[in-house]
């Protein structure tokens, strides 16, 4: 009994710990991957054209969409490498491993989206079209946003993908294991392999 107390203990201390490594790779990845989203959008788009209801920004759609698609090639390929080497890491549980690793890449794609906003320009403020406005409306850059269905599909999609990769193409001892027991039970040099059979 008391070996199998310390055995949880170890296993659930080993899980916190994967745990840990886990959202902290992929939160310094989201940092990394804002600061790439905003070195590839720059420089911010311009305009100083306003909707007549409310005088907010307008911009032109391929400008919003370009924020976004930058956004996704930059949050994709990332998780998919991410994905895929956490699973190839911990391989002892893969479904455990891949929560964390989904769990994980959504933390990303937020903290991707928030570190974006803080480096890149605010969101433009709309004017009062009745002022009066000597040398024409003023000019505003456009904020750095995607839109929120990227969010769950950037770093998490990519992570997804990268570890079903992995899982599929290279399944682990744990994998392996479950298909045939014996497979994985090799002995250590010099020592004669243990029968199933005996």
């Amino acid at each position: 009994m008391p070996g199998t107390v310390t055995d949880e203990r170890a296993s659930r201390a080993g899980l916190l710990r994967q745990a840990a490594v886990t959202l902290a790779a992929f939160v310094v990845a989201g940092v990394v991957a804002a600061g790439c989203w905003f070195w590839w959008w720059s420089p911010a788009p311009e305009t100083h054209t306003y909707l007549i209801d409310g005088g907010r920004p307008f911009f032109e759609p391929d400008q919003q969409f370009r924020s976004t698609g930058l956004y996704l090639a930059v949050a994709v390929p990332l998780g998919l490498v991410l994905g895929a080497i956490f699973l190839w890491i911990h391989d002892h549980d893969e479904l455990v491993t891949l929560g964390l690793v989904v769990g994980s890449a959504i933390v990303a794609g937020l903290v991707m989206v928030g570190v974006g906003a803080l480096i890149g320009p605010g969101e433009p403020a709309p004017i009062d079209l009745t002022a009066d406005y000597p040398d024409g409306y003023p000019s505003v850059q456009a904020a750095l946003r995607a839109s929120p269905v990227a969010w769950f599909l950037g770093f998490p999609g990519g992570a997804l993908v990268g570890s079903v990769l992995v899982l599929v193409g290279f399944p682990g001892d744990a994998a392996v294991r479950r298909v045939d027991p014996a497979a994985v039970d090799v002995p250590p040099s010099g020592q004669q392999p243990v029968s199933h059979d005996a």
